[in-house]
């Protein structure tokens, strides 16, 4: 097994091994409620967005 170590930040520790081989998330499309989520913890943080439904 090998992993591309170059690309965490030197500073920081690096992730545990359960963390590194920890399955990648599937190409699935997103779920409404996914995308939802998302967009709430952006708006939470502070980004300027106005969340609507759109049909």
């Amino acid at each position: 097994m090998t992993a591309a170590l170059h690309r965490y930040p030197k500073n920081k520790p690096l992730p545990s091994l359960d963390e590194l081989t920890k399955p990648a998330r599937s190409n699935q499309k997103q779920s409404t409620d996914e995308m939802l989520a998302a967009f709430q913890a952006m708006k939470a943080a502070g980004a300027p967005i106005k969340i609507r439904r759109v049909a």
